[in-house]
Parts: C-alpha cells; sequence; structure tokens
C-alpha cells in the first residue's frame, strides 16, 4: 500500500502561476490544475497560446512528473496546451478514458 500524500493544487491569485503538489494525482487534480492554468492563461498579460506549456511546467512540484516533463520537454514545449494535458493524463491516468480529456 502507497503511502504518497494525494497531489493538490495551489493558486493564489488568477494571474499567478498555479502549483500541482507532489503526490498521487487523480483526475478531479488534473482538472482542478487544468482548470487554474486557463485561469492564469486569461488572466497572465503578455502570455502568447503558442507558450502555455512553457510557461505552466514550473508549476509542476512532484519529482516524477518534473523529470517525466524535463525528458520530453523539446516536444511538449510545441505542443497546444489541451494536448499538453492529454499527454499529462494519458502517462499518469493510464486507466482513464479519453472522454475525460479535453
Amino acid at each position: 500500500m502507497s503511502t504518497k500524500s494525494m497531489a493538490e493544487v495551489t493558486h493564489l491569485s488568477s494571474n499567478k502561476l498555479p502549483s500541482l503538489s507532489a503526490g498521487t494525482v487523480s483526475s478531479e487534480v488534473l482538472r482542478q490544475f487544468e482548470n487554474a492554468c486557463h485561469s492564469f492563461f486569461h488572466n497572465k498579460e503578455g502570455l502568447n497560446v503558442k507558450d502555455h506549456v512553457v510557461h505552466i511546467t514550473g508549476g509542476l512540484q512532484d519529482p516524477l512528473l518534473v523529470d517525466w516533463y524535463w525528458m520530453g520537454q523539446e516536444v511538449f514545449d510545441t505542443l497546444p496546451f489541451n494536448d499538453f494535458m492529454k499527454e499529462l493524463h494519458n502517462k499518469w491516468l493510464p486507466n482513464i478514458r479519453e472522454s475525460w480529456v479535453r
């Protein structure tokens, strides 16, 4: 049995980077992170749509998620945000059906 805690999303202000803490992710937590990221994109001035992934990955706090990101960083940074979130779901929630992902 795993003793790893559940990941949590922290988003202190709509124009500040949201954070996804270390811990086990769930579909609900990833949806909260995705929604917080959309709020950040909407309220942070000067963000180019093509750079959305680059701007939110600093909010990933779990070492496994961070390592996964850096291993594919060159590809991930070129993806639209929604495609990046699909990759995140597919890697960390492999049993969740595609219908949960936009």
